[in-house]
């Protein structure tokens, strides 16, 4: 009787086409179950031996991960049924069918039905099967019912059973979604429609074509939270509003802060361009509104603590004070006092509320 080596390199050659297709994409999706098979492979050669070993009749090969050549094929069929089972493969006849003959012959060794000799003894013959003599039905029970499943289930083509196959639009799904909209209870409807959702998701976020390089587009609700972005862009014909938010003893204040290195902080610029390369507009700071006096522009110097002197406000180039709707200019020196025109083209006048005195200045 001639013994050989069971690998794994040997099981997985030997797999058929369709579970070797099903076992590679078990494991991408599945990578710790990458031993499972070496395990399935090695169990297996244990029980074929151990059964062999139950009869003294045996002579068994020292060598662990030996069998005799005739019961290969079965031991083999009973490692891929136990892998294609862990798979969750719906198994078909033919799988069903191997897997029936090899029980059958690894339950009848250890009841010396099957008996092993090592190569070259010519003292055993290898294999010998025997046939009891039984007066009584029950004892050829077994090998009656193996033989009707076997008739029974006369096997053709692959292992896993055709229309097993499980499709999206097979599968219903009793959730109910509330971001997006299904268009059937199945799985593909769910996917439709979670694609669907995901399309309008990047039509407003995503694409290039809408939003234009370097832009993001935000319309509507809150966002919270630090948000970097190298460019800010409002809508074409709509203005661009930035504002703090609300609060409930005080407003919160706005505020526009330079970047930082290790030595000092950036400037801020509020301009009408960008680029020195870009043409330059008039730029407008305006107070708010109120009815009957608009509210106050200030610029202040940035604050020393205690009473040292705060930072100073430059105005660089010609500073030109211009009144708007009838109301003179006036270049306020205190809350109390302002210098101003006064109709005159010629002539500066200081003027002092309390006590009420006017002194001129002429130019």
């Amino acid at each position: 009787m001639i013994w050989v080596e069971i690998t794994l390199a040997d099981v997985i050659a030997h797999l058929p086409t369709d579970i070797k297709v099903r076992h590679d994409e078990w494991l991408a999706t599945y990578p710790e179950k990458a031993d499972r098979l070496a395990t399935l492979t090695a169990n297996t050669i244990r029980e074929f031996r151990d059964a062999i070993k139950s009869n003294p009749a045996n002579v068994v090969d020292p060598r662990e991960t030996y069998l005799p050549q005739s019961a290969v094929r079965h031991a083999e069929n009973i490692i891929i049924f136990n892998l294609a089972m862990e798979m969750g493969v719906d198994i078909d006849s033919a799988g069903n069918s191997a897997r029936t003959s090899a029980d059958v012959f690894l339950r009848q060794i250890p009841y010396g039905k099957w008996n092993t000799t090592t190569e070259g003894d010519a003292a055993l013959p290898g294999p010998l099967y025997t046939v009891p003599v039984r007066s009584d039905f029950s004892g050829r029970a077994l090998p009656m019912v193996a033989a009707l499943m076997l008739l029974a289930s006369t096997a053709f083509g692959g292992w896993i059973k055709p229309g097993s196959t499980v499709y999206d639009t097979g599968v219903n799904v009793t959730y109910a979604p509330s971001a997006y909209t299904n268009i059937s209870s199945t799985l593909f409807g769910h996917l439709y429609g979670i694609n669907a959702g995901l399309a309008s998701l990047f039509q407003l976020v995503g694409a290039p074509e809408v939003l234009g390089t370097g832009y993001v587009a935000r319309t509507g609700s809150s966002m919270s939270g630090p948000l970097a972005l190298s460019q800010l862009r409002g809508t074409d014909h709509i203005p661009l509003v930035i504002e703090a938010g609300n609060g409930i003893s005080s407003p919160p204040h706005l505020y526009l802060r330079a970047g930082t290195n290790s030595t000092s902080r950036g400037f801020v610029y509020i301009s009408s361009s960008s680029l020195q390369s870009e043409p330059e507009y008039e730029l407008y700071i305006r107070g708010g509104y109120s009815p009957f006096q608009g509210k106050n522009v200030v610029l202040e110097g940035g604050d020393a603590g205690g009473n040292n002197p705060r930072g100073k406000v430059e105005i660089r180039g010609q500073a030109i004070l211009t009144g708007v709707n009838n109301n003179p200019a006036r270049f306020w020196v205190s809350t109390n006092s302002y210098i101003a025109a006064l109709n005159s083209l010629t002539s500066l006048y200081f003027v002092v509320l309390h006590p009420p005195s006017t002194n001129r200045i002429d130019l």
